[in-house]
């Protein structure tokens, strides 16, 4: 994941994000528009990023 502020350098986050409801998502290989995911608060776009693996817990 990567976070880009204004006027700063991109800062390079690995993480791994839970849900508690389903979300239809795709590896970004697989399908660019699935793939990308938007972190939002208050109506700002504060972080985004690309999917690069699928969990799934049986």
């Amino acid at each position: 994941m990567v976070l880009v502020l204004e006027g700063a350098t991109p800062i390079f986050l690995g993480s791994e994000v839970s849900l508690q409801h389903p979300v239809c998502v795709e590896t970004f290989s697989e399908s660019r528009a699935l793939g990308r995911v938007f972190h939002r608060s208050s109506g700002r776009t504060v972080a985004m990023g690309r999917v690069t693996r699928i969990i799934q817990n049986s």
